[in-house]
């Protein structure tokens, strides 16, 4: 089957060496830069594969958080955290010092500065295990379902036809149990669903097939990489970097965690949405232990504590049933020039 992509995106040992080419780069902001290429390369095979089933598949939407990522590893997307941080360190001081009576109060001007130098140093510690955190996280996310995206893909290429045998075969090679457990469960459900999605004969079915399969994979990964976004973000902080830093771009729109989902255009997000056909759908995102809080729309979707993975997921449920057919998520990362410089083992220059 003739795609217009290079042969070898659909070469499980080709991208087999590839994962282990960008996680092992030692620079950070430059495997942040490799992973990201890598997920955009995957989103395409992916989608190629899946078809005649159309619309955005886990990888399509892992570009675009780990391009987010980037900002964070390469300490770009915290322009204010330096002063919020020598005003909080402020204030502790001048706290502290407010238990001693007229003595500390006549002593507040040194305490502020003194808790603004803390803070300073606190800030720099900080923004570094940040990066750290993001980083490994970036890595884990390519690691371990961008291979078995590459086997998938390797798998079910160029087979149109339905295989039973061929998904079993698939399947019995991702670790039984729950994700906590260190099991792939969650990939089982997101690989048999994109499997469906592909052999769908009606249209909706396919697209609630396809959108369950990403629901199923972020989760997985959202559960995996809770120790490294939470530890991302200092405690005390949360609700402060999830209402000020949490600012991205998703294909064409920009949006920010801290405010509802805005929906793509060619969906009605602001009124109410049919409900899902397919069972299990309705069941993730409703069901007992439901992870979506606004099922009928994007009212309240917005997340107050980035570090809880019940705010993440309620907002990204919702990303994901209203813009999961916007074509402009399909937009490469970065330009071409840029992804060769990448490829090439360098940085490139101009905004990423």
């Amino acid at each position: 089957m003739s795609t217009g992509y290079p042969p070898q995106w659909f070469d499980h040992a080709w991208w087999e060496d590839e994962i282990d080419r960008a996680i092992a780069t030692p620079d950070p902001a430059l495997a942040n830069l490799r992973i990201t290429v890598a997920h955009y390369q995957l989103s395409l095979a992916l989608r190629a594969t899946l078809a005649p089933a159309a619309g955005a598949n886990f990888h399509t939407w892992a570009t675009w958080g780990s391009k987010k990522a980037g900002t964070t590893i390469r300490q770009e997307d915290v322009p204010h955290l330096p002063a919020l941080a020598r005003w909080a360190g402020a204030g502790v001081g001048l706290l502290g010092l407010a238990a001693l009576g007229p003595r500390g109060r006549a002593a507040a001007p040194f305490a502020a500065l003194l808790g603004s130098w803390g803070a300073a140093a606190l800030t720099r510690r900080e923004l570094a295990q940040a990066s750290r955190m993001i980083l490994r996280g970036n890595i884990i996310v390519l690691d371990e379902i961008g291979r078995q995206t590459a086997r998938f893909v390797g798998t079910f290429h160029g087979q149109p036809a339905p295989n039973a045998d061929r998904l079993a075969g698939f399947l019995a090679a991702l670790r039984p149990g729950r994700t906590e457990a260190g099991g792939q469960d969650p990939l089982v459900r997101a690989f048999t669903h994109y499997y469906r999605s592909r052999h769908a004969v009606e249209h909706a079915a396919a697209r609630e097939h396809l959108l369950l399969g990403n629901l199923y994979a972020i989760l997985h990964e959202h559960i995996r990489l809770q120790p490294y976004i939470a530890g991302a973000m200092p405690r005390p902080a949360r609700r402060l970097i999830t209402r000020r830093l949490l600012r991205f771009t998703v294909g064409g729109r920009t949006m920010s965690a801290a405010q509802d989902v805005t929906a793509w255009a060619g969906v009605a997000g602001a009124g109410p949405l049919p409900l899902p056909a397919n069972a299990e759908l309705r069941g993730f995102l409703a069901g007992p232990g439901g992870w979506d809080r606004t099922l009928d729309g994007v009212h309240g979707s917005r997340a107050a504590n980035w570090a809880d993975i019940r705010d993440r997921m309620n907002f990204i449920c919702a990303l994901f049933r209203t813009g999961n057919d916007d074509p402009d998520l399909f937009t490469a990362p970065y330009s071409a020039a840029q992804c060769a410089t990448i490829a090439a083992g360098r940085i490139p220059g101009g905004a990423l």
